[in-house]
């Protein structure tokens, strides 16, 4: 996987959503209406993949990994009212799922304090999947 000026040790590109597993599509785009998502996100019903209603990012990023905790803040921060909301209401915690795509043997992610404050301050469950890419 290459991405324009980045080596392939730090380069990847990274899927991110917020999953919503305790509420149905009609229950999510209620308070979508109350809480207007960021124009670039859309959300999704994935019941069938066993993860349930989403609010995912568009376009799939692409950039250095040592800076997805700024893609975690950039993209949950325009979202908190809506997550704090539907988290009010069903008492379950919302997960921020990122699933990075890698070209390396080996993937490090690491978040910085302020990409943790965030997912604390909505009480968010990260979960990272990570899918080896081009590895010959």
């Amino acid at each position: 996987m290459s991405i324009k000026g980045l080596s392939d040790e730090w380069g990847c590109s990274c899927d991110i959503e917020i999953v919503f597993p305790a509420i149905t599509m009609d229950t999510l785009k209620g308070f979508v209406d109350e809480f207007p998502i960021s124009s670039g996100c859309s959300v999704d019903d994935k019941s069938d993949r066993g993860w349930g209603c989403v609010v995912t990012r568009d376009q799939c990023w692409e950039g250095d990994r040592r800076k997805i905790s700024k893609l975690i803040v950039e993209f949950v921060t325009p979202l908190q009212s809506l997550i704090q909301a539907v988290i009010n209401q069903v008492d379950s915690p919302a997960i921020v799922r990122l699933g990075i795509y890698y070209s390396t043997f080996t993937l490090t992610v690491s978040l910085d304090r302020q990409a943790l404050e965030c997912l604390s301050s909505i009480g968010a469950e990260l979960e990272v999947s990570t899918y080896p890419s081009d590895m010959n």
